[in-house]
């Protein structure tokens, strides 16, 4: 039997005498999902499991590739500021390199103009 997905946007916990309180999903739920209500706390999952487990979701939300971001996504690519001067008006790379190694900036995509120097980041 086949049970689609369900996106799960937020799940929102209405109590009385307070406001609700909402909690951004932003995930995908087999439609043959089952929820207990006796799980575990995550402070209670062995260390083992839960390095694991923290290890694939942050290689499933970090974005490394040229993609359109969405909101749930954690960003961890920073470039430098590569477009600061004109060709008439050239201006040092900063960020990434030892004498400007801040401010940086989350990445754009732009490429390096022919003349700036290379830039390495050690991740």
């Amino acid at each position: 039997m086949d049970c689609p997905s369900h996106f799960l946007l937020q799940i929102t916990l209405k109590t009385e005498g307070r406001p609700d309180i909402r909690f951004l999903a932003n995930s995908y739920v087999d439609g043959q999902r089952t929820f207990f209500a006796d799980t575990a706390l995550p402070k209670d999952t062995p260390g083992g499991l839960m390095s694991d487990l923290r290890q694939r979701e942050l290689i499933d939300l970090r974005v490394t590739d040229n993609k359109t971001r969405k909101g749930n996504e954690r960003i961890y690519d920073f470039d430098v500021y590569n477009d600061l001067g004109t060709d008439k008006d050239v201006r040092p790379v900063v960020g990434g390199s030892s004498e400007y190694p801040y401010p940086r900036r989350l990445r754009t995509g732009r490429r390096l103009y022919p003349g700036d120097p290379p830039v390495y980041e050690a991740r």
